[in-house]
């Protein structure tokens, strides 16, 4: 539908009809390369976890991507999340947004998923290496322990402090 009808008519055209849109163009629009329709999209109160998902696997600005990341409701959504952590484009400062509040164990998971590109994966050990020395000793030593010991070729050069090194000692 978005390539035989609306890819044709103008932008500003495109924008007006996703305000209001209802199915199958609302979510024709989603597939739209351009940013200000995708906030457009995300505005019209028909809108939902289903378009987003759409704008998070298909859609390839970081202008539109950070569109859709500032809907907090939308992004909580587990699918939603999923496709941005596939999607190539996913802007940096997106990513550390959405994962920096997550456990250790959930980023040193994505720095090994098969999933995502190369790019996401990178982003991911740079956000592990980064929180690693922000956590409490019990979450450090919760990952290694969980590991095996397969993050710390991971954190090669990062210290442990004494409350991590008590718990792995007891272990």
């Amino acid at each position: 539908l978005f390539e035989e009808r609306l890819h044709a008519c103008p932008v500003d055209e495109r924008v007006a009809l996703a305000l209001v849109a209802a199915e199958p163009e609302l979510s024709a629009c989603c597939f739209d390369p351009t940013a200000e329709v995708i906030r457009a999209v995300l505005e019209n109160p028909r809108a939902g976890s289903v378009h987003a998902r759409l704008i998070a696997t298909h859609h390839r600005t970081a202008a539109g991507l950070d569109a859709l990341g500032a809907r907090t409701a939308l992004t909580n959504d587990g699918g939603v999340r999923r496709a941005l952590l596939q999607n190539p484009l996913l802007p940096p400062a997106l990513f550390r947004r959405l994962w920096s509040p997550r456990r250790l164990l959930e980023q040193y998971l994505l720095t090994a998923s098969h999933e995502s590109p190369e790019q996401t994966r990178a982003m991911a050990r740079d956000l592990l290496r980064t929180t690693f020395n922000q956590r409490t000793g019990e979450e450090r030593a919760e990952l290694i322990l969980t590991t095996e010991g397969r993050c710390l070729a991971t954190l090669v050069g990062l210290t442990l402090d004494s409350h991590a090194t008590v718990i792995l000692c007891r272990r």
